[in-house]
């Protein structure tokens, strides 16, 4: 099962955060939920800027659709 902690932080221009205590040293999946009052054009860079910073795949969706349609 799961647990989830949710808390509030302010992101200091260097977006180094301490997380609470309670917090078990382990892996982690972190979700960031920004304001909404962000202009949509800064959230499509930032998705562009996450895309191009990340490793190319393996695979992709579209690749596997089309095996699993020639099966």
């Amino acid at each position: 099962m799961q647990r989830a902690i949710k808390f509030e932080v302010d992101v200091p221009s260097d977006h180094v955060i301490k997380l609470p205590s309670d917090v078990p040293v382990g892996r982690a999946e972190i979700i960031v939920l920004l304001n909404h009052s962000q202009a949509p054009t800064d959230r499509m860079a930032r998705a562009r800027q996450l895309v191009e910073s990340s490793p190319s795949q393996s695979s992709d969706s579209a690749d596997l659709v089309a095996q699993d349609r020639q099966r």
